[in-house]
């Protein structure tokens, strides 16, 4: 409340100008390292949810009209950010609009979480979140209302409502439909500018590499054995 993005069309417009600067940027984006991957969707591609991409850029346009305003507004209360890492190359791109902001210096990760969950003092906080690989419920513990690692900053009535009713569902055949609503939801709301994934895998040969069974239950999706099929 009170915040410079509690107007949710400032957040849409702001979404439509990270996009636009994707779009209009894409041979940096290449050079970027190889795990990262830019995608505006929260969902995976083959996750229950995912829309197609015609849709998404109709959604996240909606916001393109309400640029102007953001950028005017900026110039008398300057958007807090804190962008660092991986997309610290949107700064100077951010910049170059004419958008007005002070980007916080902030390097380790213990800063990033102290102020995802305690301080709350950003209007912009860049971070990574696991969502998993298939389970929308990993999608729920970022953006839930209980979500495991969700925080103030990213949470809006309408996703966290929808994503709790989409935990009592025991039908197969409604997941689809309801987290394609999910999906819209998410891209109209604008809890957070989803900008893309990262992926991780470690792959190893058991008869050489040893590890920890706890350790891979609890990174089942992270963890693929090598191994001679005769």
């Amino acid at each position: 409340n009170d915040r410079f993005f509690q107007d949710q069309n400032m957040r849409k417009a702001f979404q439509a100008l990270v996009k636009k600067l994707f779009k209009e940027n894409t041979d940096q984006i290449a050079s970027l390292p190889r795990r990262f991957r830019s995608d505006f969707q929260t969902f995976l591609p083959l996750q229950a949810g995912r829309l197609p991409d015609t849709e998404v850029d109709r959604i996240i346009a909606e916001g393109e009209p309400f640029i102007g305003e953001l950028i005017e507004r900026s110039k008398t209360t300057p958007i807090r950010t804190a962008i660092s890492g991986t997309l610290s190359y949107v700064v100077p791109l951010l910049q170059k609009t004419g958008l007005v902001f002070e980007n916080a210096d902030i390097k380790s990760a213990l800063e990033v979480f102290d102020e995802m969950y305690k301080k709350n003092s950003f209007d912009v906080l860049a971070m990574g979140a696991s969502v998993h690989t298939s389970d929308p419920d990993g999608i729920y513990h970022l953006l839930g209302r209980h979500g495991a690692i969700t925080s103030q900053m990213i949470q809006r009535e309408k996703v966290a409502q929808q994503l709790e009713t989409g935990r009592l569902l025991t039908d197969i055949n409604e997941i689809r439909s309801h987290y394609e609503n999910v999906n819209r939801t998410i891209l109209a709301e604008v809890p957070g500018v989803h900008v893309g994934f990262s992926s991780s895998n470690y792959v190893f040969n058991p008869k050489i590499v040893r590890v920890n069974q706890e350790y891979i239950e609890r990174h089942f999706d992270l963890f693929w054995k090598i191994f001679k099929v005769k």
